[in-house]
């Protein structure tokens, strides 16, 4: 939701703005390559913000190397599908992965409207990345991971707790929510169709 929020041009301070796209859109999330998890030591000195005595904090950041995954965005009612793409296309803010130097590698964009009963449904014709990302799902086991923004499904694995929900009662102070993760056979048929 950051992202889409940036892409519109929502700064952080615009909590009416934040909170009226958050209400009632769904984002869902299909995990094509989960990556690599790598751990970076960062220091903070002098900061008395961080630290009173102004003594080094040492602090640790993770990020995943190397992972793919494809989001579907379905806007709730005060957001349409045009004006997201739209923004997704020509963002107001530009986008990036958790910290400005980790900037997005593919498009934002990679799929028109789409229509499904289901969430899982609405992946079939997201295309999976580049011809290094199928080699390495064809590496993997047959299987693919997906989660989604709704709290039952027939096929969930577990429901995971999410606290990032804006409908809290001060600024900045999220609720819990949650979402389902789901696991599905991937045929090596899906495998080929990712290519074309």
């Amino acid at each position: 939701m950051g992202l889409v929020a940036a892409c519109l041009g929502i700064r952080r301070s615009e909590l009416g703005r934040l909170l009226a796209l958050a209400q009632g859109t769904h984002v869902h999330v299909r995990v094509d390559l989960p990556g690599t998890l790598l751990v970076d030591d960062q220091t903070i000195q002098g900061n008395p913000n961080a630290s009173p005595t102004r003594q080094t904090i040492q602090s640790k950041r993770k990020y995943l190397c190397d992972a793919s995954f494809a989001v579907v965005v379905v806007p709730g009612p005060s957001t349409s599908t045009l004006e997201i793409a739209s923004a997704m296309k020509q963002p107001v803010f530009s986008p990036f992965l958790g910290r400005k130097a980790c900037v997005l590698s593919t498009p934002l964009f990679i799929a028109d409207e789409l229509e499904a009963e289901d969430p899982i449904s609405l992946f079939n014709s997201v295309p999976r990345g580049p011809v290094e990302l199928i080699e390495a799902l064809e590496a993997r086991p047959r299987f693919e991971d997906f989660y989604l923004d709704n709290r039952a499904s027939a096929d969930a694995i577990r429901q995971i707790p999410l606290r990032d929900d804006l409908a809290g009662p001060l600024p900045r102070q999220w609720r819990e929510r949650f979402a389902v993760h789901v696991r599905r056979p991937i045929s090596a048929t899906q495998l080929i169709h990712s290519r074309s």
